[in-house]
């Protein structure tokens, strides 16, 4: 009897043993096609390559794929480093975020959006050009801090993920990243802090927005994607500026009582004695009014950020630190844009009437808005010549996209001046990449990019 018994588990360790080789040999971009709407294979494979430390699909250094030129600018794109999938959109296949030192013209650190964080390092050649990177992964603490499982998974059924880097110029990392409770019945958005790392990167929570119950939001409760999640970090006055999302709550962006559909100003300086102070402490909120806005930039009293419209009626906005006023760009009472559900389009909400213009009801308006939408994201900008931000400023923008439609899967450059306190934009340049442009990172001469539909690293040569 004892026998039968031992061939038994005998017989269930080899299957399972079989199991995870299988996994371990097939291909991601297999599994995913097997049933995209079903993941658990290759949710699977992740939690089995997370747990022994090691994945196959990782190469320690990139060559240059190809090179070509876009208005008048030299764009170089490297192979791909990682071969499997860690999407946050049905048209993403890797999901990625770069971290920069703006002050210098080292390659970024490159995040996925479950965590896998990696160092590149090159050398700049006689042209001026990198064309081979050499990359170390980096061990992180992530696991220890956050707590949904969706976060860590490569195609979650919600999509949590990481939403931004920024590295400082004494080289700390911030990360900001979506979250859920332990009971996972609320959703929030976090920052992290590390110190320059120099084996691992090890982050602490500095700030978190307050956690809300999905239920209390419109349609569906899968939300993690509208919740922003930029950072603009001011080394000389140690703030940091947050965008934060609606979180498919159509009553928060006008309600002052809460975070999200806003732009919130942090002061790291005496953060800790506030939270003391104030149990939900939220941050001081410098606009509201906002849907979900992916980009966020500061050039000295210039606020730029990007927003998602709904369907159409994506922004480009801009309002400056000193504004007296809340400045409030009016979601979803104003927007250039309109519903997804066909029935609100012909009856629309009290509380969401989509009016076209905001000024007449009382609202700032975009500096831009885009129909058919971008998808816009990551927001760059620098000044344009010595006297600051005050006179020209250049801008860039990522675009995103499914389309081929003018300025989907594109970098858009615009020069802006100030004309009485106003921002003008006089000149604007495309920059087609052929594929979703989850982030840029500005360096001294280089804009470097991410393609989420490709799964590749690029960069502009400025």
């Amino acid at each position: 009897m004892l026998n039968i018994y031992k061939k038994i588990i005998l017989f269930l360790l080899l299957t399972f043993a079989l199991i995870v080789f299988i996994l371990f040999l097939t291909p991601d971009k297999f599994l995913y096609s097997l049933s995209k709407k079903n993941t658990e294979f290759i949710n699977l494979k992740s939690e089995i390559y997370n747990r022994i430390g090691f994945d196959i699909n990782y190469s320690n250094e990139i060559n240059v794929q190809r090179k070509f030129e876009s208005n008048s600018k030299e764009i170089i794109i490297f192979h791909k480093f990682y071969n499997g999938l860690i999407k946050r959109n049905n048209s993403a296949t890797l999901t990625g975020y770069l971290g920069s030192n703006k002050m210098s013209n080292d390659p970024p650190f490159i995040f996925f959006a479950n965590g896998h964080s990696f160092r590149l390092e090159g050398k700049i050649n006689d042209k001026g050009l990198y064309e081979k990177l050499d990359i170390t992964k980096v061990k992180n603490n992530l696991s220890d801090i956050i707590d949904t499982e969706f976060f860590f998974q490569k195609i979650p059924k919600d999509r949590h993920g990481i939403k931004d880097v920024v590295v400082s110029n004494k080289g700390e990392i911030f990360l900001v990243h979506t979250d859920m409770n332990k009971n996972e019945n609320c959703t929030f958005l976090s920052v992290l802090k590390a110190p320059k790392p120099k084996m691992e990167i090890n982050f602490k929570q500095i700030f978190k927005t307050e956690c809300i119950n999905l239920n209390s939001g419109q349609k569906h409760q899968q939300a993690a994607h509208m919740t922003g999640g930029r950072m603009v970090y001011d080394e000389k006055k140690n703030k940091i500026y947050l965008s934060v999302g609606m979180l498919n709550n159509y009553l928060f962006p006008q309600d002052v009582n809460n975070s999200y559909g806003k732009i919130l100003e942090i002061n790291l300086s005496d953060i800790l004695k506030t939270q003391k102070k104030e149990k939900n402490f939220r941050g001081k909120i410098i606009a509201m009014g906002i849907r979900n806005p992916q980009g966020l930039s500061i050039c000295d009293q210039n606020i730029f950020f990007s927003s998602h419209g709904p369907v159409d009626g994506d922004e480009l906005n801009h309002f400056f630190i000193s504004d007296q006023q809340i400045p409030n760009f009016g979601w979803p009472i104003a927007s250039y844009g309109k519903h997804y559900d066909e029935s609100y389009r012909i009856n629309p909400p009290s509380y969401a009437p989509l009016y076209k213009s905001h000024k007449d009801y009382g609202f700032k308006e975009p500096l831009i808005h885009y129909t058919p939408s971008i998808a816009p994201s990551k927001v760059e900008t620098e000044k344009s010549n010595t006297l600051g931000c005050k006179d020209k400023i250049n801008l860039w923008m990522a675009t995103m996209g499914y389309k081929n439609t003018p300025y989907q899967k594109s970098i858009i450059e615009y020069k802006i001046i100030n004309e009485n306190n106003e921002p003008k934009i006089v000149q604007k340049r495309v920059y087609n990449i052929n594929g979703r442009v989850r982030d840029i990172a500005n360096t001294e001469n280089f804009l470097w990019f991410f393609d989420e539909t490709n799964g590749q690293l690029g960069y502009l040569v400025k």
